[in-house]
């Protein structure tokens, strides 16, 4: 029953990434892959943020795969994305079919690390070892390597590496943006982590309306300076006037 109720849950995930389209008679989904562009309230922050700066990382607690729609998997100057790995430099990702109709691998090839510390819908452990699509089906088929929603959670051995790794881009950056994330009592690890990470140079903008929000992060950080903004849209234009001035390019 366990294993159904995973199932369920990254099979919603999954069918929101895609479109289900009756084909030959069978409805079946299609353009759950990560190459394709989802437009969201977080385009317009990735383009300001990237038009100024690209030594940047992102850690996530997400299931989905819009992280990687809005980074791109490969760097693309036109739309100022530097791309993203997942924290491993250059990988080729497992997966056939549209939209690599040459036959040919996809991969993951950016700057930026995308560190998912609860996995993936597109993630999973396979014969002993963590395998990563370019596209839901882990989801489709039952089988996703994602940290199961539950109170207590508790890191699998496949993603300690990227949990390492994600305190380390934590210890090393003096600027924390938060999007989305209301650091709930009951997650504990993460809290953990975050802690243990945070330095007296650290600062900590979050992006949400809600002030309770902010609140939970003073209280956890409670030597850090904590500053609080709109949520998206409306936050990007006022994080990035505290952050770079009133002369950042907006766009």
């Amino acid at each position: 029953m366990w294993r159904e109720a995973v199932w369920f849950v990254s099979l919603v995930i999954a069918i929101r990434m895609g479109r289900l389209r009756a084909i030959r008679g069978q409805h079946q989904l299609t353009g759950h892959y990560i190459q394709k562009r989802s437009p969201t309230v977080l385009e317009r922050f990735w383009t300001t943020l990237f038009r100024i700066r690209t030594d940047v990382s992102v850690i996530t607690t997400n299931y989905d795969i819009l992280a990687e729609r809005g980074l791109r998997n490969v760097p693309r100057p036109r739309v100022h994305r530097p791309g993203f790995n997942y924290g491993f430099g250059p990988e080729t990702l497992m997966g056939g079919g549209f939209p690599n109709l040459d036959g040919e691998r996809s991969h993951v090839a950016g700057q930026v690390s995308l560190l998912k510390l609860h996995g993936s819908v597109s993630w999973s452990f396979e014969r002993g070892q963590l395998v990563k699509y370019h596209d839901c089906r882990p989801a489709m088929r039952g089988d996703p390597a994602i940290v199961a929603p539950i109170v207590g959670k508790t890191v699998p051995h496949y993603l300690q590496p990227t949990w390492r790794i994600a305190g380390g881009c934590l210890a090393s950056a003096s600027t924390w943006i938060v999007i989305g994330y209301s650091l709930p009592l009951y997650d504990k690890s993460v809290r953990r982590l975050l802690a243990a990470a945070a330095t007296p140079a650290t600062a900590v903008h979050v992006l949400d309306p809600d002030r309770t929000v902010c609140q939970r992060f003073q209280a956890l950080l409670p030597r850090i300076d904590v500053r609080q903004y709109p949520g998206l849209p409306d936050g990007t234009e006022a994080v990035c006037s505290a952050l770079f001035g009133a002369s950042y390019p907006l766009q």
